[in-house]
């Protein structure tokens, strides 16, 4: 017999269930799947899969939205250059990156660039430098990253297309990105102007994404100048942002960050750690801010002596 108890329980779980069943089945990707399927021509299936492909990386499902760019490129078997083809190379590039095969994505961004100039097209071109450079700055070669960045802003039009298949990168990235690079060659004042441009982009489009890393950028800055109190603040900041939105891989690279700024306090380095851990076994969380994360572990608990979890964090990098 179940008590009155027991009855709101149950009531509470079928509401929750009914919940999360009626948002699965209204949720973006899944719509993009049934239009999809109700195609009767190859452009209608090509540009359907690729939305798809977008849609699972905006997710951070990389496996199903590789699966849909696999299912695209079997599709569009024209041999003409168009920006179908581009689109294709640049989010290949994309997925590379987030999978840590940094130089497999300089390869799909060099096909970007040649193909952009092709078709005499700016925002193409922009796009292409600009995944070449973060795919550089990921294997550490900032000088060459830096040229790519700067002639990603050089090509970049005043005015982007509101419409197209694949959504463009925009000032807001391309100024983040090289703060972080100068952050990186320790011009900490041009890190801040780059970072503080990014930001004045970010709030004139409302960029969900783009205000919570630039939150993140401020932080490492002043970490960066032993400001932590600073770093701290931004560091939060950005967390609640990106949990409005979703971006979990942004609140765990803030979590290891976080680590950091509390270079001899083992409680709070050993809790910012747990809710790492945690956060990764909740949610889907790309590869390449796993690895943030886990960096960020290390140094602190080398800086901390705490062998065992150095020793855990390790492999779990490896």
């Amino acid at each position: 017999v179940y008590t009155t108890n027991t009855m709101k329980f149950f009531l509470t779980w079928l509401i929750l269930l009914f919940f999360l069943f009626s948002k699965a089945q209204t949720s973006p990707t899944n719509s993009l799947v049934k239009e999809f399927k109700l195609c009767k021509s190859k452009k209608c299936q090509i540009n359907n899969s690729f939305r798809i492909a977008e849609s699972y990386l905006e997710d951070d499902d990389l496996n199903a939205s590789q699966k849909w760019l696999d299912i695209t490129k079997n599709l569009y078997t024209s041999k003409k250059i168009d920006t179908t083809i581009v689109f294709i190379h640049s989010l290949q590039s994309e997925l590379f990156y987030y999978n840590g095969l940094f130089q497999f994505g300089i390869n799909e961004a060099d096909k970007v660039i040649v193909n952009s100039f092709l078709l005499k097209d700016s925002l193409l071109i922009s796009n292409g430098y600009f995944f070449k450079g973060i795919n550089l700055y990921e294997l550490n070669d900032f000088k060459e990253a830096q040229k790519m960045l700067l002639k990603s802003k050089t090509y970049q039009p005043k005015n982007t297309r509101k419409k197209q298949l694949r959504s463009a990168i925009l000032n807001e990235h391309i100024y983040n990105n090289l703060a972080q690079l100068k952050l990186q060659l320790q011009e900490l004042d041009s890190a801040i102007w780059y970072n503080s441009k990014a930001h004045f982009y970010a709030k004139k489009t409302n960029s969900k994404r783009g205000i919570p890393n630039i939150e993140q950028t401020y932080s490492l800055i002043f970490l960066a100048k032993n400001r932590n109190d600073d770093a701290i603040f931004y560091l939060n900041k950005s967390t609640e942002s990106a949990r409005k939105n979703n971006y979990y891989d942004i609140v765990l690279g803030n979590y290891g960050y976080l680590m950091l700024c509390y270079p001899n306090n083992a409680n709070e380095i050993n809790k910012w750690f747990d809710k790492g851990l945690a956060l990764i076994l909740e949610k889907k969380v790309n590869i390449s801010y796993q690895v943030i994360f886990y960096r960020a572990a290390i140094k602190a608990f080398k800086k901390n002596n705490q062998l065992d979890k150095l020793t855990f964090a390790q492999e779990q990098l490896i």
